[in-house]
């Protein structure tokens, strides 16, 4: 896996990188992920899962609301800052 790439000055620790680390895309390679900061201070995070028919594949930030929504996220309008990380070399 190739250097993370941190599109903006990023507040959050390793922990936070977990699902970029944790992405499963097999075919493209493109390792992706992304955090969620709520109004109430909460984080969500997600990453990128691939499908090998891509049409099903599951974006970053559609698998933070996912995980968000988990843990009680009700509306987009609570989503007060996103950020994402991805491979320097996809």
């Amino acid at each position: 896996m190739g250097p993370l790439c941190l599109k903006q000055q990023n507040p959050f620790s390793s922990p936070r990188l977990a699902p970029f680390v944790q992405c499963y895309a097999p075919y493209t390679r493109c390792h992706s992920g992304a955090a969620l900061v709520l109004s109430s201070g909460a984080v969500t995070s997600g990453c990128y899962i691939e499908s090998a028919a891509y049409n099903p594949s599951l974006s970053p930030f559609h698998s933070a609301v996912v995980h968000g929504v988990t843990q009680g996220m009700s509306s987009y309008g609570e989503v007060r800052t996103a950020w994402r990380t991805v491979r320097l070399d996809a």
